[in-house]
């Protein structure tokens, strides 16, 4: 997707041999930095040597950070030394992040990675472990910081040698001054989504310092621009850099990290410093990447209308050609059961408009009323938004997901093949598939045919025009409740650590190259009694770190879409909010020992409770639940086909 010569080269098995040369590189880096930014625009110049400084600072506080865990004791002096060194290798790493995550994300992974083991689904025997920064802060932070001194020291090891690996990095890629604006806008999108919620300082809870120099990252990548002769630049400049210095200040009024108005701070500050570098770039002439992002960079921010590119997450991402009437035929081929092998059963028996396209069942009925499927049926509203498909997750496409719900048995049990012969009957139907794929050999009706179709009508299905939506564009207001909501909702309640702002699932921010399952406890029944048999995605992998791993959900709409949870154990948002509020699972007294949701209770009062609900309710948009369609396409010879109801019988 980028420019990732560093990301293609840097490897675990290389590290070695990267060591070693980057030793011998680092001698003679001055001289060749010199050298090469002789060759390029004053801006590019301005940014290298500024990923030059941060990376240079970033490593000096990280040894000295070394040196107090070398000279640890056993006394609060020394501890206080200790933490200090911590944050400032913290605050020097926000910097070198806006980065190091564009060109390097696996580096910065490194670096800097969640506090969550992960195993390798196609190589059971591998488990990647947290390390870096957020495990140190760990022990860091601990009762008793010295007892840990000696893992502490091999931690340090472990991350050291990816200092000259960071300053080698200035050397080994290439940029523009579109990634550099490219680059800003993501690390803001960082910042509103991830650093102001506290997604990697949950034990300092010091994301709030953090981020206001994260903000001067943005602020001195922008200013590279300065020697513009343009006036207009200047003026532009010169207001992101007073807006940047005032949201510092917003930011660090409060030591208090869940007392934060995290909305204050996005409407005062984020939103118009991301229109303004929108809107400096453009002053600029510097042309946007051709590059499909998940984020449309051609808004000024991730709360504008259409703000997200929903071809991005699919498999047809420039197949866009009369797109209008393949969506018309996807409505048509959602709704019609003729996809079953019954003919009585469709996509939206499952999935029903006036339902926020889920059905209302704990869990949905199977195919001929054979009792009920496994699990409950998700809402499709936004269905476009993410990287993985079902409660599992086990499909990673939109089209593929479709495959495997008119396949399977228990759902519409028919073939996708088979569907495509039955549907060339139709004069009707030959006749809409040869209007949406004119000049290609889909016009014959095929089984590509249909999911592209119905995977470009579920694209239609975003719901991003709730009441929170438009009070962040300006058009609507929140109430003391709901904004207490929010704020609850990104720091003391926990909620927005894995239901990323702004689309609240689980697509990790800002590139949205991936859909995070975790580990809660779901109970089997609302006795509460005992923990849900249904191993979730450990039924893919065998992977005992994945028993009862499920996708993390979108939380918009989610007043519509009760019962909950993937077997539909709870029917209010309360009963909800108050599993979470004891610590899921552990805190119900289950055996979870993969639990990924902190297990403490949040210690909610009833106000926050409904002060959290009135916030999920502010994510309501009904505004795309559409319509079925008036009548079906007509058989000419198998008229018995013809009784079919418009979205089945059940």
């Amino acid at each position: 997707m980028f420019s990732c010569h560093l990301t293609l080269l840097y490897s675990r098995p290389m590290k070695r041999i990267l060591l070693t040369f980057s030793f011998i590189l680092f001698l003679f880096s001055s001289t060749i930095s010199l050298f090469s930014f002789k060759q390029e625009p004053s801006s590019i110049v301005g940014f290298k040597q500024l990923y030059v400084k941060y990376t240079s600072d970033f490593s000096s506080k990280f040894l000295k950070l070394e040196q107090s865990i070398l000279m640890l004791d056993d006394n609060k002096a020394s501890i206080d030394s200790l933490i200090t060194d911590f944050r400032e290798v913290r605050y020097a790493y926000k910097k070198v992040e806006l980065i190091l995550e564009y060109y390097a994300p696996r580096m910065a992974l490194d670096i800097n990675s969640p506090l969550v083991i992960k195993p390798d689904e196609y190589d059971k025997e591998k488990i990647r472990y947290p390390e870096g920064l957020q495990v140190l802060e760990e022990y860091v932070y601990g009762e008793r910081p010295f007892d840990d001194k000696a893992t502490m020291i091999v931690e340090v090891g472990r991350t050291k040698p990816l200092l000259i690996n960071m300053q080698l990095a200035a050397e080994m890629f290439t940029t523009s001054e579109a990634h550099i604006f490219e680059m800003a806008r993501f690390h803001l999108v960082r910042i509103v989504s991830l650093g102001i919620n506290g997604f990697d300082a949950t034990i300092s809870l010091d994301g709030l310092k953090e981020t206001a120099y994260a903000l001067d990252a943005i602020d001195e990548t922008v200013q590279v621009f300065k020697g513009s002769s343009n006036k207009n630049v200047t003026v532009l400049l010169s207001k992101i850099h007073k807006t940047i210095v005032d949201a510092k200040k917003n930011l660090l009024v409060t030591n208090d990290f869940n007392r934060f108005d995290r909305l204050y701070f996005i409407k005062k500050f984020a939103i118009p410093i991301s229109n303004d570098v929108f809107t400096l770039q453009q002053v600029l002439g510097i042309e946007r990447l051709k590059f499909i992002t998940a984020l449309d960079l051609s808004k000024k921010n991730i709360f504008e209308k259409e703000a997200f590119a929903v071809d991005f997450f699919s498999q047809n991402q420039r197949d866009t050609a009369r797109r209008v009437e393949k969506i018309a035929l996807g409505q048509v081929l959602f709704f019609d059961p003729i996809l079953s092998e019954n003919n009585k059963r469709s996509c939206a028996s499952c999935h029903m408009p006036d339902k926020a396209f889920t059905d209302g069942r704990a869990k949905s009925l199977a195919f001929d009323f054979k009792g009920d499927l496994e699990r409950n049926a998700p809402t499709l509203l936004n269905v476009a938004l993410q990287r993985k498909f079902f409660h599992d997750g086990r499909s990673s496409l939109m089209e593929s997901q479709i495959v495997d719900v008119v396949h399977n048995a228990s759902e519409l049990h028919s073939n996708l093949d088979e569907v495509a012969i039955k549907l060339r009957k139709s004069d009707d139907y030959k006749k809409l598939f040869k209007k949406a794929f004119l000049g290609t050999p889909d016009t014959i009706i095929t089984s590509e045919a249909i999911r592209k179709s119905i995977a470009e009508y579920e694209k239609t299905l975003i719901s991003l025009n709730s009441k929170f939506d438009r009070y962040m564009r300006g058009e609507k207001t929140l109430n003391a409740s709901e904004i207490n909501g929010y704020n609850l909702f990104a720091s003391k309640a926990k909620c927005a650590t894995c239901h990323f702002t702004p689309l609240f699932n689980g697509t990790v921010p800002p590139l949205f190259m991936d859909s995070e399952l975790e580990v809660i406890g779901v109970p089997k029944d609302r006795t509460e009694k005992e923990l849900d048999t249904d191993l979730g995605r450990y039924r893919l992998f065998g992977i005992d770190l994945q028993r009862g791993s499920f996708k993390t959900p979108t939380l918009r709409n989610v007043a519509l879409t009760a019962p909950y949870m993937h077997n539909g154990v709870y029917n209010t948002l309360e009963e909800v909010v108050e599993f979470y509020n004891k610590g899921g699972g552990q805190g119900l007294g289950y055996d979870v020992p993969n639990q990924t949701l902190p297990f403490d209770s949040l210690g909610l009062s009833t106000q926050e409770k409904n002060d959290l609900i009135a916030f999920m309710m502010a994510l309501t948009d009904t505004t795309t639940l559409t319509s079925s369609p008036s009548k079906l396409p007509l058989f000419e010879k198998e008229i018995e086909w013809n009784k079919r109801k418009v979205g089945g019988e059940y």
